[in-house]
């Protein structure tokens, strides 16, 4: 691979590159949103044709539920670039769609050659290669990282002129580490985590959540099989190393169908640029693949960088390996994350990886409700708090001051927090997971439904699927549904990690199905698991709820009486 392309479309004296979403006229150039990059690609690959507002709203937002607003509002900003006359290049038909009136046509820009890896030089120095100048010899790494994922883009994403728009599918594995430096894992898996998070804000592509990828940590998988399972075509995978201050760095990039490795790369940084390192590997992949990243973002993480110069090493890296500790979830992993977090905080008060790995222990335990319910959410909203007054862009703090919000019932503000987190990281699972149950909690199961299927879709294999599974049988059950809340009420019980409370879902749904032997089953089941089981204790873990929530939950409650369970409480 000697070159990439850049294909652009022009058109009515415009200039479109699909993959930066830079619209240019001779008065003025844009970089578009995303959705509104993706609404014009869809325009001008079906120029000539009307193409519906449910073609456009399925193609660029998928299951996530807009309004018709949404659509105009791209439509609009792609009018305000297009200048004079743009309502005679894009037609409005009323109450169908839109219609791009331009011929077009299709060109690529000129090549643009590879980069090559120079090898280090001394920190703070640059290296002149050609007519570029390179940057210090640890950021060399960082833009052939985003090369190789720039050249992902090229292998997976062509122009089509059918109907279904072709998807780019990302994974990215848990990185490997040599033995001898097994403590440091923490640092590979915050790189992978920083890397997902950047991948997922590409316009239309497809990149699954890091809890998802933790299964395939062993060295030798097989990426065929990967790519199946996860349904993604490219995975990122490699090692990473550390000797003292140094970390080196080896990536790779893989095709899942053919196994084939399509590029291989090495770079080295200091353990002291830890965090700006891994925050700027991310932020350069983003801008390598022509995304336009959120401007607010792009600050935050240059912020980050020379910050992190600053702040204490220590402390840094206390907060790192808790946040990683966490990520893996166990119970012991769980206690060692707030251990190692408060660790940090003593060193460091503006640490916001400690304060995030405190607030969302505390959601842990007002969930498992191994705390006051009150206390729990108490600590978790504080704890977010201090992480959203140091670093109100730094990435998952919206989910879990969000979350906290939901946890109170203010679902209103919970939203605004849950899709400012969804905007900026459309690969995190959990705040989709709170969205939908803010909506739940409103009494709006069809909105709470698409977030869960989103959580699912991008998550398929999330150790808490047994909780997104089961309230989206409940929110289907809320929504009148039967059969789809049978399905996933048993999809909940034949995950690894059962949640004990997708019994109660599971034997209430099969009780009002009429099924005597599934709901016995099921019931049996959730009174071995928790012997003091009641309707009362089950119903504690909902936040305030709505008067239209406690009237859709009727049934609910009532399948759980028809299993034998006849104690029976509201929401609180």
């Amino acid at each position: 691979m000697d070159s990439l392309r850049t294909v652009v479309f022009r058109f009515a004296g415009a200039e479109f590159e699909q993959l930066s979403g830079t619209l240019r006229t001779g008065e003025q150039e844009r970089r578009l949103r995303p959705q509104t990059a993706a609404v014009l690609a869809q325009l001008l690959e079906h120029a000539g044709q009307l193409v519906t507002h449910e073609a456009l709203i399925q193609s660029v937002w998928g299951d996530t539920i807009v309004t018709d607003n949404s659509l105009a509002q791209c439509i609009s900003e792609i009018r305000g670039v297009l200048g004079s006359t743009p309502d005679k290049v894009i037609e409005t038909v009323p109450r169908r769609g839109y219609i791009l009136r331009a011929p077009v046509t299709v060109a690529a820009l000129p090549d643009v050659p590879d980069a090559k890896l120079q090898g280090p030089a001394p920190p703070g120095h640059a290296v002149a290669t050609g007519d570029v100048l390179q940057r210090p010899w640890w950021m060399a790494g960082v833009g052939a990282i985003g090369l190789f994922l720039c050249a992902a883009l090229w292998f997976g994403v062509k122009l089509t002129s059918s109907q279904e728009p072709v998807r780019l599918s990302l994974a990215v594995l848990p990185f490997q580490t040599r033995a001898a430096a097994s403590d440091q894992s923490w640092f590979a898996e915050n790189v992978g985590e920083d890397i997902t998070m950047n991948l997922s804000r590409i316009p239309g592509a497809h990149v699954i959540a890091r809890v998802s990828t933790q299964a395939y940590s062993a060295p030798g998988v097989d990426l065929r099989k990967v790519g199946q399972e996860l349904g993604v075509r490219y995975v990122v995978a490699g090692n990473v190393d550390r000797a003292g201050d140094q970390v080196s760095m080896n990536l790779y990039l893989a095709d899942t169908t053919s196994g084939v490795i399509r590029w291989t790369e090495r770079f080295e940084t200091t353990l002291a640029r830890l965090e700006s390192t891994e925050r700027l590997v991310a932020d350069r992949v983003a801008h390598a693949l022509h995304v336009s990243v959120v401007a607010a973002e792009a600050q935050r993480l240059e912020a980050n960088a020379s910050r992190s110069l600053t702040a204490d090493p220590a402390a840094e890296e206390l907060a790192l390996e808790a946040w990683a500790a966490w990520n893996r979830g166990s119970p012991a992993d769980v206690a060692r994350a707030k251990d190692l977090a408060q660790k940090a905080l003593a060193l460091d008060r503006r640490s916001v990886l400690a304060w995030k790995t405190m607030a969302s222990w505390h959601l842990r335990a007002r969930i498992s409700q191994s705390m006051p319910a009150e206390a729990a959410v108490a600590g978790a909203e504080s704890a977010a708090q201090h992480a959203m007054d140091i670093d109100p862009g730094h990435p998952l703090v919206h989910t879990v001051y969000g979350a906290a919000l939901a946890l109170r019932g203010k679902h209103d503000e919970a939203q605004v927090a849950l899709e400012h987190e969804i905007a900026t990281n459309p690969s995190h699972p959990v705040a989709y997971y709170y969205l939908g149950l803010s909506h739940l909690m409103r009494g709006q199961p069809e909105q709470a439904i698409a977030q869960y299927r989103r959580a699912l879709d991008i998550s398929p294999r999330d150790p808490r699927g047994s909780r997104f599974h089961r309230y989206l049988a409940l929110a289907y059950l809320h929504n009148h549904d039967l059969p789809s809340a049978l399905r996933h009420a048993k999809a909940a019980t034949q995950v690894p990690q059962v949640d004990r409370t997708a019994w109660a879902m599971l034997a209430s749904v099969c009780a009002l199905s009429g099924d005597p032997p599934c709901t016995e089953s099921a019931a049996a089941k959730l009174r071995q698991l928790w012997p003091a089981f009641t309707i009362a204790q089950g119903e504690s873990e909902w936040p305030p709820a709505s008067a239209e929530f406690t009237a859709r939950h009727a049934d609910y409650l009532r399948g759980l009486k028809l299993a034998g369970f006849n104690d029976r409480a509201g929401p609180q």
